[in-house]
């Protein structure tokens, strides 16, 4: 595995998932585009707290660091498909919803890390 940089906006919100019996969030962002097409990357990040699904909707930009796992599987029309996955031990956000939106000013998250020993692989 290699160590990545990742920024995205998130086109969905976050949705939280447990992976042998721990919590993590899991969310998709743009990684390419070329006249292929668009290439996803799949983030998984450790959150036990569950402090991050708040803000992590669409449209907030973050930054992620972590292990690339990269993986290929046949599409449903045949095609060969490439799985893009981020085990995230750093996530920075870069832009937040304004004012009104799902979060105050007051109750921004920080940089969160986790420890890479805690990957479910």
């Amino acid at each position: 595995m290699h160590t990545i940089i990742f920024a995205t906006a998130l086109f969905k919100d976050a949705e939280q998932v447990t992976i042998k019996g721990k919590n993590y969030v899991k969310f998709s962002g743009m990684f390419s585009k070329d006249d292929k097409g668009i290439t996803y990357a799949n983030v998984i990040y450790r959150d036990d707290s569950g402090k991050l699904m708040p803000h992590l909707i669409k449209g907030v930009v973050v930054s992620v660091c972590g292990k690339l796992s990269v993986s290929s599987y046949q599409a449903k029309d045949g095609t060969e498909k490439v799985d893009l996955t981020i085990w995230g031990d750093r996530l920075d956000f870069i832009n937040l919803p304004k004012e009104g939106g799902s979060q105050s000013s007051n109750n921004k998250p920080t940089q969160q890390q986790s420890n890479s020993d805690d990957f479910p692989f």
